[in-house]
């Protein structure tokens, strides 16, 4: 809707029947209002509740990192991500070594027929 139209549609609209009294202390009973709902709300702090939580997570982090020390998880894991580059490494030499026994011809890769002793 734009401005023309909805300036047309105020306009046509018609004022309910008050008395003039009414009309003379609206504004002021909407500013009363607006300030009786402005003090009912009271003014919270977001620092203390924000910091509270980033204090709560930080002691759980700490937490968490010192049992899982203990429990002695990072040497396990560090064994088996060495246990694991070691396979792979391993593969890898294998498959250096394999390459050799294939040909590419015009069909794509091909083992090569090898004499088996």
């Amino acid at each position: 809707m734009k401005n023309f139209d909805l300036e047309k549609q105020m306009k046509s609209l018609r004022v309910p029947e008050r008395e003039e009294e009414y009309w003379e202390t609206f504004s002021k009973n909407v500013m009363r209002s607006a300030q009786r709902r402005a003090a009912e709300q009271p003014a919270r702090n977001a620092f203390v509740p924000r910091f509270a939580w980033s204090f709560g997570l930080a002691t759980a982090c700490l937490f968490a990192g010192f049992f899982l020390t203990k429990a002695g998880l990072p040497q396990k894991f560090s064994h088996t991500i060495a246990h694991r580059t070691v396979q792979i490494r391993h593969d890898m030499t294998q498959i250096h070594a394999g390459l050799n026994r294939l040909m590419q011809d015009e069909h794509g890769l091909h083992r090569l027929v090898e004499d088996q002793l």
